[in-house]
């Protein structure tokens, strides 16, 4: 038999509500799934302020942790106040949490050497992904993943430098692979 078991990250408030009953009917189809909510994987543990793009039509779909000083689609100031505004959101290292969970979670009875579980991510972190696949990289958390798909944001980074790192940090995974 197949097993799931799923984690999910994901910051903008906007969406918990949705995201908590996809939860539920995945786990009643008895597949292991949680999100966690209002929380966004980092290079560190703490927490943040999470920045609206102001698309209320897409909830939000361009938000993130990076200031508009970083970031060319998220906004500071929320100039419609009806719209819910922003909190702060958790922070997890995703590097700890894929060495510390992910890399000693235990594993099916029924697996095999055969076809040993595999662990598939995929990252779309609105341009955090500068700060976050180097911490992978250096600090081990990257050798826990067996399928990494990157969503890279250089389009949106407004230093040269950090549109500089998200192509070496493209190449760099690809030549991973």
């Amino acid at each position: 038999s197949r097993v799931v078991c799923a984690v999910g990250f994901e910051p903008n408030s906007r969406h918990t509500n949705y995201l908590k009953q996809v939860e539920t009917k995945y786990n009643k189809c008895g597949w292991r799934v949680i999100f966690m909510t209002e929380t966004t994987v980092s290079d560190q543990n703490g927490t943040a302020r999470f920045y609206t793009d102001e698309a209320y039509h897409g909830m939000g779909w361009g938000g993130g942790i990076l200031p508009s000083g970083i970031n060319k689609i998220v906004v500071e100031d929320i100039t419609n106040k009806d719209r819910q505004q922003f909190l702060n959101v958790t922070l997890v290292n995703l590097s700890e949490f894929l060495k510390n969970v992910v890399g000693k979670r235990k594993l099916p009875v029924a697996h095999s050497r055969i076809h040993p579980p595999k662990v598939v991510m995929k990252m779309d972190i609105e341009g955090s992904e500068v700060d976050v696949v180097p911490d992978l990289i250096f600090t081990g958390g990257l050798e826990h993943i067996n399928v990494l798909m990157v969503e890279w944001y250089e389009r949106i980074e407004k230093s040269n430098e950090r549109k500089v790192s998200q192509r070496q940090l493209q190449s760099i995974i690809k030549s991973l692979g």
